[in-house]
């Protein structure tokens, strides 16, 4: 290839890279941010690369982790509270019903005590001894996500976290740490504006979402 060409390939190569990564980085101060990752490891944290889905498949078990980043405070995560719902089109799955979660670990790796008033998809959670950021996130949830026959194999499925009903603070997602338990931190999801309505996670898109939402958090702590 000669030398000019050269040139514009490589800086064809170093523009997309710069635009693949030009995601709004996560907030930081009080706010944190809420990611769902296909993997999760405690040595490397989220997985080397995001797994699209251009397609799903009923009974195929797809394995989620669902992590917290930038918690506020050096004394570590205290409780926090947060929803997440299963979308196709305008209308929300049901667990159970169209969707299950299997193999379900809260707090992987924390070694306290811990109680969640909620399930494993509307938590309001409370830990006895603060849990604190591996590789940037301190993860929340793994286990494993399949679908059932009840639900159109031909329309996308979009997951996304929402709001709740803490009546203290309504509307938003939150946490406290134990550097200050009277200060409700705010949580905002992992996508491009930071909006509870959009998904954060895609199965069965022509764009994947969380190839938008997910490489530019990952590239922060990879």
């Amino acid at each position: 290839m000669p030398r000019p060409l050269l040139a514009v390939f490589l800086v064809l190569i170093l523009l997309f890279s710069t635009a693949a990564l030009a995601v709004d980085p996560p907030p930081v101060g009080d706010d944190a941010v809420l990611c769902i990752y296909t993997q999760w490891s405690e040595d490397s944290g989220p997985a080397d690369g995001d797994i699209e889905y251009p397609a799903w498949v009923p009974f195929t078990a797809y394995p989620i982790s669902i992590v917290l980043y930038h918690p506020e405070g050096e004394d570590g995560l205290a409780g926090l509270d947060y929803s997440l719902h299963v979308d196709q089109g305008e209308v929300e799955l049901m667990n159970g019903v169209d969707f299950l979660f299997i193999d379900t670990v809260t707090m992987p790796g924390f070694e306290g005590d811990y109680i969640n008033l909620g399930d494993p998809l509307n938590v309001f959670m409370g830990l006895s001894e603060g849990a604190f950021p591996v590789n940037g996130g301190i993860p929340i949830m793994t286990g494993q996500l399949f679908f059932l026959p009840t639900v159109a194999l031909d329309e996308p499925i979009t997951l996304r976290f929402g709001e709740f009903s803490t009546p203290s603070v309504p509307g938003q997602m939150t946490y406290v740490t134990f550097d200050d338990l009277e200060v409700y931190r705010r949580m905002v999801p992992n996508n491009m504006t930071g909006d509870l309505a959009l998904p954060v996670f895609s199965f069965g898109v022509p764009v994947s979402v969380q190839g938008i939402s997910l490489s530019g958090v990952k590239s922060l702590f990879n």
